[in-house]
């Protein structure tokens, strides 16, 4: 098991590309605006890029403190309904987990669920499509999946994926990925899910082009941390900083 590999800092202006995950919790505490969206009081940064150097990673593996922390356990859970590709959650369950009853609509049906998106037959059988494009033609700009649909704005009052898509390419003989977020919680989506979920599927298509995974490139819209984690992730980076003087 290796931590996955940061590339060295880069950051010229608010928006330059970071990094590492340890100078994205940096600059939502140093330049974070306040904000409170339906009366949720966060810390938000817009228009964020950020490139991880994943050749190297064998899984995710986050771990700043028990507030910040990845579990994997809580993670395989999650994926093993992903992998199901069936899009519903039963609401009487006491097992279901409630951030997928509060996205669900009446009917239990959950637009989020990423294997349903990348795996069903319902959705266009999507990863094997950029498999199957990658391995026709290396050189293809077509290898996307498309993980929101336009028809979410009629159908869903609930649940908008966050993810709108992840694309692929192959270049100098490595695996690339560009992942785009309309919206992005650090602790609940980034750092206990997002991150594991897209590695996981670049090593997948990395494995069955038998080339290995280069960077993993992100653009997020918007991503926020919530009021009640603030303390926690200032006290993480006032670490950081701490340690790095020393």
């Amino acid at each position: 098991m290796t931590l996955i590999n940061f590339l060295e800092e880069v950051m010229i202006n608010h928006n330059a590309t970071i990094n590492s995950i340890e100078s994205l919790m940096s600059r939502l505490v140093t330049n974070g605006e306040e904000v409170e969206v339906r009366g949720k009081k966060m810390l938000e940064l817009t228009n964020i890029t950020l490139a991880l150097d994943v050749h190297n990673a064998q899984e995710c593996f986050f771990n700043f403190g028990q507030d910040f922390k990845f579990d994997r356990a809580a993670y395989l859970e999650e994926v093993s309904w992903f992998l199901s590709a069936y899009p519903r959650v039963d609401l009487e369950s006491p097992d279901t987990p409630k951030k997928w009853k509060g996205a669900a609509d009446a009917n239990g049906f959950v637009f989020s669920n990423y294997g349903f998106l990348i795996l069903s037959p319902h959705n266009g059988y999507q990863l094997s499509s950029v498999i199957a494009e990658l391995k026709k033609d290396p050189q293809s700009r077509r290898a996307v999946i498309y993980y929101a649909n336009p028809f979410i704005h009629k159908l869903s009052e609930n649940d908008h994926p966050c993810t709108v898509y992840a694309a692929y390419t192959v270049r100098e003989g490595k695996l690339n990925s560009y992942i785009s977020m309309r919206s992005c919680d650090l602790k609940r989506g980034f750092i206990e899910s997002d991150a594991a979920w897209q590695l996981d599927v670049h090593k997948l298509i990395a494995k069955e082009l038998d080339i290995p995974m280069g960077i993993q490139h992100w653009h997020f819209v918007n991503i926020h941390v919530y009021d009640k984690y603030v303390p926690s992730l200032k006290k993480i980076v006032e670490d950081m900083n701490f340690w790095r003087k020393q």
